[in-house]
């Protein structure tokens, strides 16, 4: 059985490639201040939170797609950081809202 948190601290990039798949936070601002994805690159899976979202509630659309601008921060920084993943390695995309994604990360960024 699972152990309760007792503490929350922030992680580091040590404590987090001490972890299985050895997850790297990539900083993404705009969504909200200290936004990251989670990158497990054995997985070739990246869990983008609210990046970037597969469907929302108050949307008509399903698939790759920005939040409303009123969830962000600050919108164009929040796509500039979406689009700022180009680069990076994975074809399993894990949204904060709607369904994983299985698909090239790029592919995804480009229906942005």
């Amino acid at each position: 059985m699972a152990e309760p948190a007792t503490r929350a601290e922030a992680w580091t990039a040590e404590a987090l490639r001490s972890l299985p798949g050895k997850p790297e936070a990539i900083l993404l601002p705009g969504h909200t201040p200290g936004n990251v994805a989670l990158l497990l690159p054995d997985a070739g899976a990246v869990a983008v939170g609210d990046t970037f979202v597969s469907g929302h509630p108050i949307s008509t659309k399903s698939g790759p797609q920005m939040l409303h601008r009123m969830y962000h921060a600050d919108a164009a920084t929040a796509l500039a950081a979406a689009r700022s993943l180009r680069t990076v390695q994975a074809n399993v995309i894990l949204p904060g809202h709607g369904p994983a994604l299985h698909m090239p990360l790029a592919e995804a960024l480009a229906a942005l």
